[in-house]
């Protein structure tokens, strides 16, 4: 693929975009700079642009090391660096200025590594799209649809794919009615009797998500993912439950990753099991508050506690997760890599698509690496950005202009 590059080093610069508005934006910032560790630097150039919580743009070097997050001064400290502009023309106030030029990010390819909103959900994506250039991973389209659980379940349905009934509740009714919002959840055929599952339609991360067992924790629940998303999803709570996470790469062709099974300390996957508890004991399990200045490969997701390709499920669990991956990849339009987490029933032996990850925390790389034939992450964030070339090239062959003919008659 002949690629046209920014810079003078004859390496390839990959723009790696992270941070973000979003609740999940520390996750964001973790799988990030494990991408960056990772990255074949033979061959790549990492330039970081980190999203502010206050939706400000930044890139220097510094933003590549941990400890430059983790230090007191922090938010002293980033005020001190250059505001960057995304392009050019970010804004009808800065169109064709100076300053807006001079600071525009120059990038041979764009690698968003959003978790959450204002990224993960297809917003910066729409951006690189009107500009024109190469990035990694999915489009806006794809990326709208899979960040919206309730809508992702209704696609999943049309291909046959077993899902949980469910319940959309919009927090604008709730709060003109939260009493009818009990009746309706409660006089459901198909959510039945509480206990209730609960969680947010539009975040990642388990942020959120909880059990219901009466009105008040109802009640509780949804004041609680009000304050971060503005729809909440009411499903059957499944007590006896296991939990099967697949991944599903783009190489031309989607393939499936090994399957595992995530432990969670109470039933039900928390923010605190993905993050915080599964990397206790190990190297890099604390977060972003870990000490040392480099980010491990055992920090965000990938600290989870987990079982990879687990030798006592059953082969034909395994390949349906597979499959059912492969197929709602292709359905949705993703592209790059994906995650999605089912729910294994145990009492009634069935299994349930619960939800798809577009980006995924820490790429799921740690599925690859079990996978045959295993792909190191190096060799993942490879195909990555091969990927996302070769969507650029196949997008630039598409005709975007017709001969004009209306205006003339």
């Amino acid at each position: 693929m002949n690629i046209k590059r920014v810079s003078s080093n004859n390496k390839i610069s990959v723009a790696i975009m992270f941070g973000g508005r979003s609740v999940e934006h520390e996750i964001s910032i973790i799988s990030a700079l494990q991408a960056a560790k990772y990255l074949d630097q033979t061959r790549y150039q990492s330039i970081a642009v980190y999203f502010a919580e206050d939706g400000k743009v930044y890139s220097d070097p510094k933003l590549l090391n941990k400890s430059f997050y983790t230090a007191a001064t922090f938010q002293e400290e980033l005020k001190k660096l250059l505001a960057i502009r995304l392009f050019a023309n970010p804004s009808p106030k800065k169109w064709f200025s100076r300053e807006a030029v001079e600071n525009a990010i120059k990038a041979d390819i764009y690698f968003p590594i959003f978790h959450g909103t204002y990224g993960e959900d297809g917003r910066v994506q729409a951006l690189l799209e009107l500009e024109n250039v190469p990035f990694v991973g999915s489009g806006t389209t794809a990326l709208s649809l899979a960040m919206n659980k309730h809508l992702c379940k209704q696609l999943a349905k049309t291909i046959d794919i077993e899902v949980l009934p469910s319940l959309l509740i919009k927090k604008a009714t709730a709060k003109s009615d939260f009493g009818g919002i009990i009746s309706a959840i409660k006089n459901n055929q198909y959510l039945g009797q509480a206990p209730y599952f609960i969680k947010p339609n539009n975040l990642g991360s388990s942020i959120g998500a909880s059990r219901a067992f009466n009105d008040s924790e109802i009640g509780a629940n949804m004041t609680n993912i009000f304050r971060h998303d503005h729809e909440a999803i009411v499903e059957p709570c499944i007590l006896d439950l296991m939990e099967i996470n697949c991944a599903v790469l783009d190489d031309k062709q989607p393939i499936a990753s090994v399957v595992e099974i995530p432990v969670a300390s109470a039933g039900v996957l928390s923010y605190e099991d993905k993050y915080i508890r599964g990397g206790k004991g190990k190297k890099g399990g604390e977060g972003l508050k870990n000490q040392g200045a480099n980010v491990g490969q055992n920090e965000g997701m990938a600290g989870l506690t987990r079982i990879i390709d687990p030798s006592d499920l059953d082969q034909s669990i395994k390949e349906r997760v597979r499959q059912w991956s492969i197929n709602l990849f292709g359905l949705l339009g993703l592209s790059g890599v994906a995650r999605f987490d089912y729910i294994f029933d145990l009492t009634a032996n069935k299994l349930y698509f619960n939800e798809v990850n577009p980006i995924p925390g820490s790429l799921s790389f740690y599925l690859w690496e079990k996978s045959n034939p295993s792909l190191l992450f190096p060799e993942l964030l490879d195909k990555l950005i091969e990927g996302g070339f070769r969507n650029y090239e196949i997008n630039s062959g598409l005709q975007r202009k017709i001969e004009w003919r209306a205006l003339k008659k």
